[in-house]
C-alpha cells in the first residue's frame, strides 16, 4: 500500500511539473513583451521634466524656481550625462519573471524594477549629500538652494553652470524634493506586465 501511495505522489508531482513548465515560445514572447516595456520606461525617463532640465542644462530652472540650472545646483561634473547613466543602470537592473498560470491557461510576466540603492554609483553619487546618489537626493530634497547662484562658464564651478557661495543667503527657501524615478516605476508597476498571453486564440 505504501508503494502505491508513493507511486501516486510521484506521478502527481510529475504532472504538476509539466503543468508549471514554461515552453520556448512562451519565453520568447515574454522577452518581447519585456523589451517593449523597457523601451517604454526609457522613454518615460528621457521625457521626464527633471531629465529634460538635466540634459539641456535648462536655465532658468522650473524645477528649482531659480535662474540657475538644475545641473549646476546638483554639482555634476562638466561633461557628465546623468540621464544616460540613469538609463544605463535601469536597463541593466530591470528584469522579469515568467509564471505559468495553473488556472485558465496562459502565463504571466512579472516585471522587477531597480531600487534606489542601485543608483548609488559613479558620477551619480553626491558625497556632499550624505553619500546619497542624485536619484535619492532629487526625491528627498537637496540642501544649499539658499546659497546657489548661476555662474555659467565660471572656472571655479565644477559644473560650469553654477556655484554655491556661503557669504550671504540668496533666497530663504530649500529644495524639498520632487518625484522622479519612483513616480515612473510606480506607474509601470500599476500597469504591469501581469497579463495572460495567447497566440492564435489559444493559451500557450
Amino acid at each position: 500500500m505504501a508503494f502505491i501511495t508513493s507511486a501516486k505522489q510521484f506521478i502527481s508531482a510529475a504532472l504538476d511539473e509539466v503543468e508549471k513548465r514554461i515552453f520556448p515560445k512562451q519565453l520568447a514572447l515574454a522577452k518581447i513583451m519585456f523589451e517593449r516595456k523597457k523601451r517604454e520606461i526609457v522613454n518615460l525617463i528621457q521625457t521626464h521634466p527633471i531629465s529634460q532640465e538635466l540634459k539641456n542644462h535648462t536655465a532658468p530652472s522650473r524645477i528649482l524656481g531659480t535662474r540657475g540650472s538644475l545641473f549646476g545646483f546638483v554639482g555634476f561634473k562638466e561633461g557628465f550625462d546623468p540621464v544616460a547613466e540613469i538609463i544605463r543602470i535601469t536597463e541593466q537592473k530591470m528584469t522579469y519573471k515568467v509564471r505559468k498560470r495553473l488556472l485558465g491557461g496562459g502565463f504571466t510576466v512579472d516585471l522587477i524594477m531597480p531600487g534606489l540603492r542601485d543608483y548609488r554609483i559613479g558620477g551619480l553619487m553626491l558625497p556632499w549629500q550624505g553619500g546619497y546618489s542624485f536619484v535619492d537626493a532629487i526625491e528627498r530634497g537637496i540642501s544649499g538652494l539658499n546659497h546657489y547662484i548661476e555662474a555659467k562658464g565660471n572656472a571655479n564651478s565644477r559644473s560650469k553652470d553654477g556655484l554655491q557661495q556661503t557669504r550671504w543667503e540668496i533666497r530663504q527657501r530649500h529644495f524639498r524634493g520632487k518625484l522622479y524615478l519612483s513616480e515612473i516605476f510606480e506607474r509601470v508597476r500599476k500597469e504591469g506586465l501581469n497579463e495572460v498571453f495567447k497566440l492564435d486564440g489559444k493559451d500557450f
